[in-house]
């Protein structure tokens, strides 16, 4: 347990998802490794890892909206952000999805 954000030890995650990975391969996996993957090697890696995806999974692809809007990519932000609320959703993540849409185009972090 890191005590905060930046203490986490992102590069442990990473060989502990790619582990995983060999063990139990699925796509919730590969999402959460793609995740701790821009923390450490930015969200163009991660993206390489969701690129070749194809899944009604709006956690795929809020992941991809998210790595579209860190690197500034707004239009594909917006198409991802819509392709997760096209699945089915429970109310809390629709409402996160939706304000995520709504949210200001700033591309910080």
């Amino acid at each position: 347990m890191a005590p905060s954000y930046d203490a986490t030890d992102w590069s442990q995650i990473v060989e502990l998802h790619r582990a995983l990975e060999q063990l139990q391969p699925s796509m919730v996996v590969h999402v959460n490794r793609a995740i701790a993957e821009a923390e450490v090697r930015g969200p163009v890696a991660a993206l390489q890892l969701l690129e070749d995806l194809e899944s009604d999974w709006h956690f795929l692809w809020a992941a991809r909206a998210e790595m579209n809007r860190r690197l500034g990519r707004l239009e594909e932000s917006r198409r991802d952000l819509h392709r997760a609320l096209s699945a089915e959703l429970n109310e809390s993540d629709r409402k996160l999805l939706e304000r995520r849409l709504a949210e200001p185009t700033s591309t910080s972090r």
